[in-house]
């Protein structure tokens, strides 16, 4: 007997009991969320003692050793997780007396709350997912560059000397990779000695443990997805049943969780300790329980362990701010009576416990934009990233030199922020601020970047809209993510590219058809969806900030091409058939239709590419003072590609900044001639005859400078300067 029988008439499934009592209260509802109670009984033991150790265990890490507010913290917690035992074990008790002695499940199929047997289907997936990983990261070995180094520095720290709070990296993913370095005793990070293509001479042998750890978390991320699919399916479920007596799962549902455990870009982050992959899982299962706690009203269980969730996601990655009041909105909209205000508290008990300690750590250190965000999700992030789109800039990920963005022009207000950091920290050149210091220069700081905001919104409205809509293009088709990390990516560029726009076009679809397939319980996945898309746009952003929310996409995706195979078939018909059809189509068509319009990457080959890339490790070897490994590196990416007029331009500056001006001459005339638009050449090679004295010849290239530049060029400024002081 199954647990869900096919082709059922409610939308929720309604688990068969024996010896059943009928259910106290005439709504069939009632029955259906007492029978959820009784059929998930262990899950739910076990999943609230599981809470309440990772909530004890994270105040201890975090809080401060004294104050009132942090000891205020141990009874509170106490006494809300003996109230929270409390109704969990009364609503078993009042489920059991409602549905009776239910029809006995597996343990393993009650911990991971599949139902009444296991689907099958997921061991080859889970296998597949499993070597795949292996295979890609043991392949693509990845260094630990800029926030890789910093997370696993921080962490190493963390298990030598102790939480301590910090202005930027967050504890949700700190503190956990700190734990595994502890237990695996790892020794301390080293930073790599040049920030581009993996050494396969030198792997990073200290990262492999968190990689073991993030591969566990991305199948286990298949896994949640594959139960998400299947509480939305409902009345929709399909079994396959061959032979009949096996149990292989829902097709779409294990479709889904093929798609997500295989994606190569969330495969590309399990190999490096960064927050991607544990965000991921946070948000996956937040969502989860999230439909949970809509679908099943009367369930007191599941916007609780939402809220934990969700605390944990925020720990990790504070750009999800503002997704608990979505998460409050819909369980005011779907509950009935006392549930719009007792499911919301709910909610929020968990996430007040989790995010006190580290507002606790942090009190009296960091107060902008407050002390829980600190400076991850801030108006200051969005200013900049305002700011860039408004002249023309692009994302965070663009920064370096590249084909998209060969100069960029935004370095001064970017530094702005960037030196705003040691503020918050309270220190700055080495001297400690007071509190009072501290607290005046971050109001003045703050108080800009909000001026930043508000006069752009309000001065050029309808420019600000063109540029967020193509930053949320630019946001879902992305191209840089394997550049990042491989050089060699340009090789099957072809491949990821061409698969990206594959889970769109799918995933558009998906969302059409959910509208008749998931109905409202996809609301969830929709505001999710909308939000990474939506807030996302605002904030100075990489793929990787997007990343959290694939699993989502990719969840569209699989309902998106079993929806269309089905609809093709004649298996669904009417107006969902036409409006499956014409979603594929319109997806297909307004993807294509960006891609040519508004690529990321003009046309380009494998080898320039790789030169620059090449030019980008020599920029930040030149950063760090190693100039005799920079200048081979510019000297390797001329021979490489000499008509890339970036890579002579970046030679040249490296002349300049050497002072070696009649040096870098020679590569600014090269640049110049390869690309006679660029206006920053003309800048750079003025300013080095200006140091050879040659003011005539330096005063046509500055005011060709500004010829070329745009109104709203950050250098124009020092520029007209420079011009003013030329002697006559």
């Amino acid at each position: 007997m199954r647990l869900f029988q096919k082709n059922t008439v409610s939308t929720s499934p309604v688990p068969v009991t024996t010896n059943a009592a009928p259910a106290s209260s005439p709504d069939p509802a009632f029955s259906q969320d007492f029978s959820e109670i009784q059929n998930n009984r262990y899950f739910f033991i076990v999943a609230y003692l599981l809470m309440a150790v990772i909530l004890l265990a994270w105040g201890y890490v975090l809080l401060p050793e004294s104050g009132w507010y942090s000891w205020l913290w141990w009874p509170v917690t106490v006494l809300a997780l003996l109230a929270g035992g409390g109704l969990v074990g009364w609503q078993l008790k009042r489920a059991g007396k409602a549905v009776g002695v239910a029809e006995v499940k597996p343990v393993a199929a009650w911990l991971l709350g599949f139902g009444q047997k296991i689907p099958l289907g997921l061991v080859p997936i889970l296998v597949i997912g499993f070597f795949l990983n292996s295979y890609i990261v043991t392949e693509n070995p990845q260094p630990l560059r800029h926030d890789s180094y910093e997370y696993s520095n921080l962490a190493y720290q963390y298990t030598q000397q102790g939480y301590s709070a910090h202005a930027v990296r967050t504890p949700g993913f700190t503190v956990l990779l700190a734990g595994i370095f502890k237990l695996s005793n790892t020794p301390a990070p080293e930073r790599d000695e040049l920030f581009g293509p993996p050494n396969p001479y030198k792997p990073n042998y200290w990262a492999l443990d968190a990689w073991r750890y993030e591969r566990f978390m991305l199948l286990l991320t298949g896994l949640i997805v594959y139960a998400l699919v299947v509480e939305l399916q409902g009345a929709r479920r399909f079994n396959f049943r061959y032979p009949s007596a096996l149990y292989w799962g829902d097709p779409v549902a294990l479709l889904a969780a093929f798609l997500t455990v295989t994606c190569p870009f969330l495969i590309a982050y399990s190999g490096l300790p960064m927050t991607e992959i544990p965000s991921t899982f946070w948000l996956i299962l937040a969502v989860f329980l999230w439909v949970k706690a809509i679908k099943y009203r009367q369930v007191a269980f599941y916007p609780l362990l939402a809220g934990a969730c969700l605390a944990l996601l925020l720990e990790t990655r504070p750009t999800f701010i503002y997704l608990p009041i979505g998460v409050l909105a819909t369980l005011v909209i779907f509950g009935r009576g006392w549930q719009r205000l007792y499911h919301p508290l709910l909610l929020l008990a968990p996430l007040v416990l989790f995010l006190w300690p580290q507002s606790a750590a942090n009190l009296h250190t960091f107060d902008d934009p407050n002390p829980t965000l600190v400076a991850d999700f801030s108006t200051h992030q969005m200013a900049v990233g305002i700011y860039l789109v408004s002249t023309g800039g692009l994302p965070r990920y663009q920064i370096q030199p590249s084909a998209v963005s060969p100069n960029p022009t935004y370095e001064p207000i970017w530094d702005r922020l960037a030196n705003f950091l040691p503020v918050q920290m309270g220190n700055v050149d080495g001297v400690q601020l007071t509190n009072a210091e501290r607290k005046s220069r971050s109001a003045t700081e703050s108080a800009f970047f909000k001026n930043l905001i508000f006069n752009y919104i309000t001065s050029k409205p309808f420019e600000f809209a063109g540029t967020m809509a193509k930053r949320a293009w630019w946001m879902w088709d992305q191209h840089f993510l394997f550049p990042y990390y491989d050089t060699n990516y340009f090789d099957y560029r072809w491949l990821t590219d061409n698969l990206n726009r594959l889970y769109l076009i799918l995933g558009l679809a998906g969302i059409v058809a959910s509208v008749w397939a998931w109905g409202r319980w996809a609301w969830p996945l929709w505001l999710v969806l909308a939000y990474m898309w939506g807030v996302h746009s605002l904030v100075v952003i990489e793929f990787r900030y997007t990343l959290p929310a694939y699993p989502i996409l990719i969840s569209f995706a699989a309902l998106g091409l079993w929806s269309i195979g089905r609809a093709i078939a004649g298996k669904i018909k009417g107006v969902e058939r036409r409006a499956v059809l014409g979603g594929a189509v319109a997806a297909l068509v307004l993807i294509t239709t960006l891609s040519v319009t508004v690529p990321l990457i003009p046309p380009t080959n494998s080898t320039r590419e790789k030169a620059l890339d090449i030019k980008a490790q020599a920029d930040e070897l030149d950063q760090v003072r190693q100039f005799k490994q920079s200048l081979a590196l510019y000297d390797e990416a001329i021979n490489m590609y000499p008509q890339e007029a970036q890579l002579w331009a970046g030679r040249g500056n490296y002349y300049s900044n050497q002072r070696l001006p009649a040096q870098a001459l020679p590569d600014f005339n090269k640049a110049i001639e390869l690309d006679p638009t660029a206006p920053d050449p003309y800048r750079w090679r003025g300013e080095a005859l200006l140091d050879l004295k040659k003011y005539s010849e330096a005063r046509a290239d500055l005011q060709k400078f500004l010829q070329l530049a745009p109104a709203n060029h950050p250098s124009r400024n020092k520029v007209e300067g420079e011009l003013a002081s030329i002697p006559s």
